[in-house]
């Protein structure tokens, strides 16, 4: 009981947040074939929670990424294109 009433809390809790980025790329760490990422918390998730989401939905899209530390780095390949073309959005209406 108590773990569905956490449940509804937290989606509510994010729904009440607007869209807002929360991973967007580190152009200073970025160069050549590595893209960078640096992810931060919202009010429901952690910094790196909301990395290991972003990362996983980049390899579901068979991109080679991973997270560590609130940061997503990925090895631009294939379609990839460029390291700006890619956000991690969090929120109402995203």
């Amino acid at each position: 009981m108590l773990r569905a009433i956490f449940t509804v809390a937290l989606a509510f809790a994010a729904t009440a947040i607007g869209c807002e980025q929360r991973c967007g790329v580190n152009q200073a760490q970025s160069n050549g074939n590595i893209c960078t990422y640096d992810c931060h918390a919202d009010s429901v998730r952690s910094a790196q929670l909301n990395a290991a989401n972003f990362a996983g939905a980049l390899r579901q899209k068979n991109y080679q990424c991973s997270s560590n530390a609130g940061q997503v780095i990925c090895q631009k390949s294939g379609n990839f294109g460029g390291c700006g073309d890619h956000s991690w959005n969090t929120g109402r209406g995203c």
